[in-house]
């Protein structure tokens, strides 16, 4: 992740924190449908119902190359693109350059496909061009399953598919092969034999995901045939555990939405007997058990239970140009032949859906996703929560709200009366729930001033709360809180207003000469003392005048080799005029068909 994302990252959390219906940020992701077409015709695919998809609609059946350039303003702010829809992504010519160039533009690419027709040569252009991630749709461990849900796919090419692409990853390292299944009743099942295949093969993991109710009689119709609540809850769940303790023993990642999948087996439908569970998981005639639904709440009445985040990250571009909120919502926000991307992305369509997203309406677009419980949350779009506020002996400097943390945690403080600190009156510092340290073991204190240095390494990227609490004290008796973003960032150190900087010395040093681009530049404070038997140091530096961008950095000491980094000054707070002036700068290197 690169400087220009993470202040990207830092304008959205900032929109979506407000509810803000105009961003000053552009997109986080896109989900760009290269083909409208598929040479399957998979029993719970809607792509075999959907006129639109189907040849004489007059739609687009490939992505033309000139709409996919009209993304290019906001390849510099994507950090991920889906580069499939409906159809089979490997049907479109240009699949291998539409990969290398997000690739070369610093966005992490991901395909997803049926791979029947994925050959030696194709999967070497794939790995070589840069694709991070493939995940393979194969719903089956054994060719009849198989055979009989993708029908026209045959076991063997999706086989050979896959040992292509795990040759190409042994070449290049890229990409990540991951195995998707639909969890159905009748291919539950094998669902431990596919973690088995996946380590055969050398792949990665197997996700495994529910079935979706789409809004058609021949979907539905098969939903309710091949419903996990036939099963049984006790039935899914032992499926899953084994697939689970299979990929463990075997190192394959195993990933599952379990709450969403358990939701597929409501208790409505009754769980089935021996001899049903014996017919399904045999792909006998599917039996329908039969029980009324409850009644359920009209749209007016229900709530998002959060704002999701795909209006204020993502992009959804069909084939044909239409962009949509998300792969599950048709409502058309803008048109690419029509429109430029920044008039869509901050048009009335996005600000209307954002707008009821932040005050809790859910749109109909939106309804079968908030009754299924799919709706998103981004990691680095987490909803604020009210935090206490109470009084402490101490104050906390640092780390700033909105900031980035990118390497270490730098807790920076100061007596709340003056006076000399005591190093047991600091406080416990917490990363959301989970406390990380007692500041005690690790602060270095001089007189009033203290400061502390806590690797957090097993904290995940994304939107985070730093918090601090008296030595032994509940949630509630917190009295510091930053809302912050983890994660790393390559090529320096960053901040938006104020900066941290850790040094370790072999002995106690005056305030350091410092150096930005060659020019000379205050350290605001400077903090050096022991740590166990380690002297340690922190320059703070007031960054918020500066441009964004780089600047060599350099310290120089008394008795020490110069300190010398990269200060990254990162853009939180752009305003919509900036924001329209660089998400409309020229696009580079246009695909050539």
């Amino acid at each position: 992740m690169d400087a220009n994302r993470w202040s990207n990252i830092l304008r959205l959390e900032q929109g979506y924190a407000a509810g803000q219906t105009q961003l000053a940020a552009g997109p986080l992701e896109a989900y760009i449908e290269v083909a409208a077409r598929c040479n399957l015709r998979c029993e719970m695919c809607p792509i075999i119902v959907d006129p639109r998809y189907q040849p004489g609609s007059g739609r687009a059946g490939l992505l033309a190359p000139e709409l996919f350039e009209r993304l290019a303003p906001v390849f510099s702010t994507l950090t991920r693109v889906y580069l499939f829809g409906l159809g089979e992504p490997v049907l479109h010519p240009d699949l291998v350059p539409f990969t290398r160039r997000l690739a070369e533009a610093g966005v992490e690419v991901w395909i997803t496909t049926n791979a029947t027709l994925i050959d030696d040569e194709m999967a070497e252009a794939l790995a070589s061009s840069g694709l991070a991630r493939i995940s393979v749709s194969i719903d089956g461990a054994t060719p009849a399953t198989y055979e009989r849900i993708r029908k026209r796919g045959k076991f063997t090419d999706v086989i050979r598919g896959l040992k292509a692409l795990a040759a190409a990853r042994q070449r290049h390292g890229r990409p990540l092969i991951y195995m998707s299944l639909v969890g159905m009743a009748s291919n539950l099942a094998e669902l431990p034999d596919l973690v088995d295949l996946c380590a055969e093969i050398g792949g990665d993991g197997v996700f495994v995901e529910g079935l979706y109710p789409y809004e058609h009689p021949v979907i539905q119709d098969f939903v309710r045939r091949e419903h996990l609540g036939h099963l049984g809850v006790a039935r899914v769940t032992e499926l899953v555990e084994q697939a689970r303790l299979r990929a463990a023993f075997l190192g394959v990642d195993f990933c599952t939405r379990m709450d969403e999948i358990l939701s597929h087996v409501p208790p409505e439908v009754p769980e089935a007997s021996a001899e049903m569970v014996e017919a399904q998981e045999a792909a006998a005639t599917p039996v329908v058990a039969s029980a009324e639904s409850e009644a359920t709440p009209p749209l007016s009445e229900l709530r998002m239970p959060w704002a999701c985040s795909e209006p204020f990250i993502a992009l959804n571009v069909t084939a044909s140009g239409e962009v949509r909120p998300c792969c599950f919502n048709d409502d058309e926000l803008g048109n690419l032949n029509e429109q430029s991307m920044l008039e869509i992305w901050n048009g009335p369509g996005y600000a209307a859906l954002r707008a009821d997203m932040a005050a809790g309406r859910v749109p109909a677009g939106c309804e079968v996703c908030v009754r299924n419980s799919r709706v998103k949350q981004s990691p680095y779009l987490v909803p604020r929560e009210t935090l206490p506020v109470n009084a402490s002996p101490v104050v906390i400097e640092m780390p700033g709200d909105g900031e980035l943390l990118s390497g270490p945690l730098v807790v920076l403080g100061r007596s709340a009366d003056g006076g000399r600190l005591d190093r047991l009156q600091l406080p416990e510092a917490w990363v959301d729930r989970t406390q990380v340290a007692w500041l005690r073991d690790s602060a270095v204190v001089d007189g009033d001033a203290f400061a502390a240095f806590l690797s957090i390494p097993f904290v995940s990227t994304g939107s985070h709360v730093v918090s601090f609490r008296p030595q032994g004290g509940t949630e509630q008796d917190a009295f510091e809180h930053r809302h912050v973003q983890i994660g790393p960032l390559r090529g320096g150190v960053a901040g938006v207003s104020r900066l941290a900087i850790p040094v370790s010395l072999e002995r106690k040093e005056a305030r350091p000469a410092l150096r930005l681009a060659g020019q000379p530049h205050p350290v605001e404070r400077w903090l050096c003392g022991r740590s166990g038997r380690d002297w340690l140091a922190v320059a703070v530096v007031d960054v918020s005048a500066l441009a964004p961008g780089t600047y060599e950095l350099e310290m120089t000491f008394a008795h020490h080799p110069p300190y010398r980094d990269r200060l990254l000054r990162l853009n939180a707070p752009m305003t919509m005029p900036a924001m329209t002036a660089a998400i409309s700068a020229p696009a580079a290197s246009p695909i050539s068909t």
